[in-house]
This record gives C-alpha cells, sequence and structure tokens, in this order.
C-alpha cells in the first residue's frame, strides 16, 4: 500500500471535520484579563450572590445539545 492511499483516509477525515466545525474562535490572554478586571475589580462582581432573586430557591439551568455534524466512517474500515 503506498504511502497516499494510507493518508487518504485521515486527510479526508480532517477535512470533513475542518467543514463541520462552523466558526471557532479562540481568546488570547489579554482578552481574558481585561474580562476580569472588569468583572472583579471595574464592576464588583461577588461570587456569593447568585443570579436569582430569591437567593433561597433553586437555580435552574437548560443545558441544550446540537448535533453539528454525522460522519459516517464505515468506508473507511
Amino acid at each position: 500500500m503506498s504511502v497516499l492511499a494510507a493518508t487518504a483516509p485521515c486527510v479526508l477525515l480532517t477535512v470533513a471535520l475542518y467543514l463541520c466545525s462552523g466558526n471557532v474562535s479562540a481568546y488570547d490572554m489579554d482578552d481574558v484579563k481585561s474580562l476580569k478586571t472588569k468583572l472583579f475589580t471595574t464592576d464588583g462582581y461577588n461570587t456569593d450572590v447568585r443570579p436569582i432573586k430569591n437567593q433561597s430557591a433553586s437555580v435552574e439551568v437548560d443545558v441544550v445539545a446540537k448535533l453539528v455534524c454525522k460522519i459516517c466512517l464505515c468506508e473507511f474500515c
């Protein structure tokens, strides 16, 4: 088996994952530092205060999972 034939499935899978990934963004260290400074120093954010009017009530959190891409790898087996 040639090297090209051996690496072709990996290349195709990489391209498929890249195309299905959607928008990807990252923050650098300066962005994180400025956000923390704004929240905790400038705005005086307090982690002890829960984000609900009645502080003794439970906080409901909704989590949604979304299928972004489906890839069939059967032909590579």
